[in-house]
């Protein structure tokens, strides 16, 4: 599905205009401030061996420094407008905030034990307690999205300015729970929907220092796309999901702002399967040796096609502070589905 060139409204031809955007009066072109990865294969690769054999030694400790040493390298390695993205988080606030994150399973766990010990003479107390266990867990995941996006973006910088997000949990919470009810209710037609809402909160409490990011996207412009997709899924062995899940990116870049500035990301389908395809070969083919230049080329496949076009933000310094508790509680309970934050 193509996308209007000056507002990313879906259209019926590559090159065309809405019907809002072309009776709008014509103005100079905006300028294009363009995206580049320059990370290396090698170079990465050097740094995921260290990492693994400083884990292995120390044993698991240095896990936390290794994973911050690849955000670092990964993020100084995207440059934009001419300047490169910066990393600030720390290896031991990751650790501090796993151990709160093996804390609270600890709790968790240990709750469903002290049920039956507190009522032994009731049947159903050990259901009780798993029940409870299983709750909680759910309640968890989309709370360790918000704090695992948030953590991300308050130790990203760009032209010492960093990123940062103010949407509290509560509302994601209903966001998220709503949206899943709905879904299953309605057999997953309301999918795209429930991406939309729960992109545009994560989106638009998102900011680069001072200038927030806005989102301008509706679900009812990805529904036939997805009924396709669904439609298609048996037929081309779920490949039409792909396909779906490379519209929905162009489709959220192409409707995010900040400032009067709009993204535009082109993403093809088949050329993204292909290096999709390639990358795996490359990964599964090596033994994982592979896995440093399939991440690199993904990455560098992606940030040639994405671009921002306008006036870049006046965004001022505004710091805040996050803990990394709910990016390892995300890790743990493995809700990160969509990596967010494109391998930082």
């Amino acid at each position: 599905m193509p996308f209007c060139p000056r507002c990313g409204t879906p259209v019926l031809s590559t090159g065309d205009e809405c019907a809002r955007c072309a009776a709008a009066p014509t103005s100079a072109p905006a300028a294009e401030h363009r995206f580049r990865f320059h990370g290396a294969g090698g170079t990465l690769l050097k740094i995921y061996l260290v990492t693994f054999l400083l884990t292995l030694a120390t044993l698991g400790l240095y896990y936390f420094w290794g994973k911050t040493r690849i955000r670092k390298y990964l993020a100084g390695s995207i440059e934009f407008a001419g300047d490169r993205l910066a990393y600030h988080g720390t290896g031991g606030e990751l650790l501090r905030g796993f151990a709160v994150a093996v804390a609270v399973f600890g709790a968790l766990l240990g709750q469903m034990l002290l049920w039956p010990v507190l009522f032994p003479d009731e049947p159903k107390a050990a259901g009780a307690g798993v029940a409870v266990f299983y709750i909680a867990l759910m309640l968890l995941i989309p709370a360790s999205i918000v704090g695992a996006w948030r953590y991300r973006l308050s130790r990203t910088s760009w032209r010492e300015i960093r990123f940062g997000f103010d949407g509290g949990r509560l509302e994601f919470l209903k966001i998220y729970f709503g949206g899943l009810a709905l879904t299953v209710l309605t057999l997953s037609l309301y999918a795209p929907f429930w991406a939309v809402r729960m992109h545009r909160f994560l989106v638009a409490n998102a900011r680069l220092g001072s200038a927030p990011f806005g989102f301008d996207g509706n679900g009812r412009d990805l529904f036939k796309t997805w009924v396709v997709a669904l439609l298609l899924a048996l037929p081309t062995f779920t490949l039409s999901l792909y396909w779906y899940q490379v519209r929905q990116a162009n489709y959220f870049f192409n409707r995010t702002t900040i400032g009067n500035a709009r993204f535009a990301l082109d993403l093809r389908a088949s050329e993204f399967f292909g290096v999709f395809l390639g990358s795996y070969v490359l990964t599964v083919f090596t033994l994982g040796i592979g896995f440093p230049w399939a991440q690199c080329m993904l990455l560098r496949f992606f940030t040639d096609r994405l671009t921002l076009c306008g006036e870049l933000p006046a965004a001022g310094q505004r710091l805040s502070g996050a803990s990394a508790t709910g990016e390892e509680l995300s890790d743990v309970v493995d809700a990160g589905g969509v990596d967010l934050s494109l391998g930082l």
